[in-house]
């Protein structure tokens, strides 16, 4: 089964959500296929959560008690404002290349909430790069020419067409789930969905499988 993932690095719902489903499907024949989903851009405000006391308070009350429950570090970035993700995403389709798209994603997070670093700045997505043993220098030299820019860019234009309401957003089989679950959530709808596939096996002259495929 594979599951589509919408996501940006500044939704903290998406960094215990990533944390949630990936806890549920250790056990499973699941893959996740990640899409970078930026939540804004220049000239769109930057949203600095160290000076509003309604996010302040949503990250105690909400978010760090989820992020317990998961038995995960979850800090609120001590950064004003918090980054554009843009450059973050071209780091993640550098990644991807060489076969660690997913690796830099769950990295990337843990950079940002466990950390507590500027994932806006060059100089961290190269330090991200390094620690997945791919080549910093060379990131750095392609986010400079815009090596990636285009597959960045072709995301964002995308969003409108994608329909999706708020992140995070989860596709399976064409069904769309939105917002957080729980572990245990996530088993059932995982389970639910393995159960209408293989209800759904059919064959044709090329071979047999799920017809939902």
């Amino acid at each position: 089964m594979k599951i589509s993932v919408y996501s940006d690095f500044v939704c903290p719902f998406c960094y215990v959500g990533l944390y949630s489903l990936s806890q549920a499907m250790a056990d499973l024949d699941v893959e996740l296929d990640f899409h970078p989903y930026e939540l804004r851009r220049f000239p769109t405000p930057k949203v600095d959560p160290m000076h509003d006391e309604k996010r302040l308070k949503r990250f105690d009350e909400v978010l760090k008690p989820m992020a317990e429950n998961l038995g995960v570090e979850m800090n609120l970035p001590m950064i004003s404002p918090h980054p554009y993700t843009t450059d973050a995403f071209q780091g993640y389709y550098f990644a991807k290349q060489a076969g660690k798209g997913l690796d830099y994603v769950k990295l990337t997070f843990d950079v940002f909430y466990q950390q507590q670093k500027d994932i806006g700045n060059p100089v961290v997505l190269r330090e991200i790069m390094d620690q997945l043993g791919l080549d910093g220098a060379a990131f750095l030299k392609a986010l400079e020419a815009g090596t990636y820019r285009s597959e960045v860019d072709r995301d964002w234009e995308a969003k409108a067409e994608l329909g999706i309401q708020g992140i995070p957003t989860y596709r399976i089989h064409g069904e769309e789930i939105r917002g957080y679950h729980t572990p245990q959530e996530w088993r059932t709808i995982i389970l639910d969905q393995a159960e209408k596939t293989m209800a759904g096996m059919v064959c044709t002259s090329e071979g047999c499988g799920p017809a939902a495929e």
